[in-house]
């Protein structure tokens, strides 16, 4: 049987994250073979992963990867149990690696992410690995990637550390305005991330949306008294309303109240002799729906601030 010395169990504990005791139980078992000795962890660690696979994950981060031309962002958000591992810099590392991995490979859904090659291994047997190392449950919730073409331009903020991610992504008319106006952009997004708009822009609204507002400002009018043919003349400013409140385009933007999101881009488009409207929008928080300790993330901060 091969010797195994501290120097050995300290290199195995330094590339797997594993206890000592664990280290030097698995050299022994793969007679001092590095590579053995982590199959070994591993294979131990999967079983213990699995086992934490059923915990709650309800914490973990949002995280987004621009390429340098900015034609293509990923926004992922991966959960964990508690905010102490979301900040630690192992998953941290896991969640900007599977970020890009996401932008690289284009997985259609998790399962595919799950099933797709990952470091040497499947993404999955990875993910198990990361969970035993770490001690906690960990879920790859949800991503996606948005892509422009060669007059297309896109941006992204995080917020917070990771506890909202929004990417907006912009066609213009040539490259030059696309340049331009990339980080107003990211302006944007700083604006999508605070304001939490619903959609992008009034044809973005689903019309069974309209149709709900259309009915709770109708039932108002007719509480205040309104006849139906006063109320017929009120209700499209009602709506317009609804979309100034609620779409990315027409909110005020939050550096110049004076002026929409959309006006502030065509403004920008237009000193660099071009033009630009808002594309794609999409915004991630951290926690959206999910349920932690029995109550949604959306109670737990109501609760906090009461």
């Amino acid at each position: 049987m091969a010797e195994i010395t501290a120097k050995m169990v300290k290199d195995l504990r330094t590339k797997t994250g594993a206890g000592m005791m664990d280290c030097k139980k698995a050299l022994v078992e793969a007679n001092g073979d590095e590579e053995k000795a982590v199959e070994v962890l591993r294979k131990k660690g999967l079983a213990n992963a699995d086992k934490k696979g059923d915990r709650n994950a309800a914490e973990g981060v949002v995280n987004i990867s621009i390429s340098d031309d900015n034609k293509v962002a990923t926004i992922t958000e991966i959960n964990c149990e508690t905010d102490f591992v979301a900040k630690n810099a192992d998953f941290q590392e896991f969640v900007s690696s599977t970020t890009e991995h996401v932008q690289k490979t284009a997985p259609a859904d998790v399962t595919a992410l799950l099933d797709s090659e990952f470091k040497g291994a499947k993404f999955e047997e990875e993910l198990k690995t990361i969970i035993a190392k770490i001690g906690e449950n960990i879920v790859v919730r949800r991503f996606a990637t948005v892509k422009t073409d060669e007059n297309g331009v896109l941006n992204g903020y995080v917020h917070m550390g990771g506890k909202v991610g929004v990417i907006v992504a912009a066609a213009c008319d040539k490259p030059e305005t696309a340049e331009a106006v990339k980080d107003v952009l990211k302006d944007i997004a700083m604006h999508a991330a605070a304001m939490n708009p619903k959609y992008l822009n009034p044809e973005a609204i689903p019309a069974e949306d309209i149709e709900k507002e259309v009915e709770i400002a109708k039932a108002q009018l007719l509480k205040e008294g309104k006849p139906e043919n006063i109320i017929e003349k009120i209700i499209p400013g009602k709506i317009k309303r609804f979309e100034a409140d609620n779409c990315l385009t027409k909110q005020a933007f939050v550096k110049d109240d004076k002026k929409s999101v959309e006006q502030i881009l065509a403004d920008t488009a237009k000193a660099a002799g071009g033009s630009a409207t808002l594309a794609e929008y999409i915004r991630y928080e951290m926690g959206e729906g999910l349920v932690k300790n029995g109550c949604s993330i959306a109670e737990d901060v109501a609760a906090a601030l009461s």
